[in-house]
């Protein structure tokens, strides 16, 4: 199965059913916002050229900044957080900065 673009903004898979993006896509593309903008705030830290010093004190002009998220929201980051996305970076690349999936259990009463 393919999809195909309908002209109007809606996706049909070939087979005459057509809407706007499904829900997973959208999860996905708001995953793959949060990685590149949590990529743009660790980038100047992670210059390999940076002694330890100097990239301590990059990190907390960093965290003392406000940033503006990928949906507006005005938001600051601790240094520990930063230290983690930049941990993360190093061991697995830009997808150990995409946020997973959240997987849900569902919950029957008893």
């Amino acid at each position: 199965m393919t999809a195909l673009a309908t002209g109007l903004g809606g996706i049909t898979d070939g087979e005459g059913a057509s809407g706007v993006l499904g829900e997973d896509e959208k999860r996905r593309a708001r995953a793959q916002a949060v990685g590149l903008f949590r990529y743009q705030v660790i980038c100047p830290a992670l210059d390999a050229g940076l002694s330890r010093k100097a990239r301590g004190r990059l990190v907390r002009a960093i965290a003392a900044r406000e940033h503006t998220d990928p949906f507006g929201t005005p938001v600051r980051y601790s240094r520990d957080t930063l230290d983690r996305w930049i941990r993360r970076y190093r061991a697995g690349g830009f997808e150990e900065l995409v946020p997973s999936p959240r997987t849900c259990v569902p919950r029957t009463d008893t």
